[in-house]
Parts: structure tokens; C-alpha cells; sequence
């Protein structure tokens, strides 16, 4: 898995508009198992949503949020079918679902925003799994919806 998170580390920062393209392919192999690949982990889905949020062009942010929901939802379906290594919710993938609806900035995006946030807050209070509380990031990022 290591291997594969380096790759996608190196897209995040690239810079390069094509490689939030080359991320999901990596994915979809890694969720095929295609060539014996391993099986993704949150920090996977983790990396290649940022690797959405940091090299899609700002025209692209609908499509971009709905790439990110899609990869949500298959988070879902892999760990209701019982991939223990990934949680979809995890706060790095909360956090970057809220990051990606303050590229929108109005009400819509907002209210979507406060529903993910108290989401993850109720999460937390009947999980009580440290991995699901809000950080400060959580919060800073929904108020930014507002601005």
C-alpha cells in the first residue's frame, strides 16, 4: 500500500491537471485488485480526494464534488461489505468533503457543509472512536462555506 500512497502523494503535488484523473485510475485498479494490487485503505480515498481538491480547476468544483460524494458512497459499499481499513467516517475524508464545498461558497454549500459537520459530530458521540471527532479543521472549514 505504501507504494501506492507515494504515487498518489507525488500527483497531490504535482500540480499536474491530469493527475486527479491518474489517482481514481490507481483506485479502481487498487479496488479491481487489478495485478494483485492492494486493497485501498482510508488513507487512499483520503489522498486521492485531496488529490482532487488541490489539482482541479476551480470551473470543475460541481463535478469535483460529485467525484468525491461518488467516492464516499463506494467507501460505504467497501466497508459494509466488510474492508476493515476503511472508514468512511473518518474525519480526514469529512473534513475533505467540507474543504471541497468552501470552493462554492453559498448557502447550498453551506447547508451541506453543517450537515456533514454535525453528521460527523453525532458520529462521534455514539462511536466515541477519536478518528471520527471533529478537529478544529472540521469546524474552520464549514464557517469558510459562510464567508
Amino acid at each position: 500500500v505504501e507504494l501506492f500512497h507515494s504515487m498518489l502523494n507525488l500527483w497531490k503535488k504535482s500540480g499536474d491537471w491530469n493527475s486527479p484523473e491518474k489517482a481514481e485510475r490507481l483506485l479502481n485498479e487498487m479496488i479491481e485488485n487489478e495485478d494483485n494490487a492492494p486493497n485501498p485503505t482510508t488513507e487512499t480515498f483520503c489522498l486521492v480526494m485531496e488529490c482532487l481538491n488541490r489539482n482541479s480547476h476551480r470551473s470543475k468544483t460541481r463535478l469535483v464534488a460529485g467525484k468525491l460524494q461518488d467516492l464516499l458512497k463506494t467507501m460505504r459499499d467497501l466497508s459494509d461489505n466488510g474492508n476493515a481499513a476503511v472508514n468512511p467516517n473518518d474525519r480526514s475524508i469529512v473534513n475533505e468533503l467540507i474543504k471541497d464545498l468552501s470552493k462554492s461558497r453559498n448557502k447550498e454549500s453551506a447547508l451541506e457543509a453543517e450537515e456533514l459537520l454535525f453528521g460527523m459530530i453525532d458520529q462521534f458521540q455514539s462511536s466515541k472512536d477519536e478518528r471520527e471527532k471533529p478537529s478544529a479543521s472540521s469546524y474552520i472549514n464549514t464557517i469558510n462555506v459562510w464567508k
